[in-house]
């Protein structure tokens, strides 16, 4: 429970594909590789995109292109 008296959940995880600098995942955008890991844990959950208010990530490095990448990977995952 939160001080709202909502009760919290953490619905699951996933992660991404592991590579090498400038391999075969130098193509690919951080927070694309995240995408992937969100749809993987709604789907393995059963959990409605509506239902989920928030998404928290663990990230070695910040992306350039998404500096905020839970938030960025979340949006284009079609999170609200």
């Amino acid at each position: 429970m939160n001080a709202r008296n909502e009760t919290i959940v953490v619905a699951g995880g996933a992660r991404t594909a592991i590579g090498h600098i400038a391999r075969s995942l130098a193509g690919l955008k951080p927070e694309d590789l995240m995408v992937d890991a969100i749809q993987a844990t709604l789907s393995r959950s059963k959990l409605a995109k509506d239902k989920v208010d928030g998404v928290i990530v663990g990230w070695v490095g910040q992306s350039f292109s998404a500096p905020n990448i839970a938030r960025v990977a979340a949006l284009r995952a079609d999170l609200p």
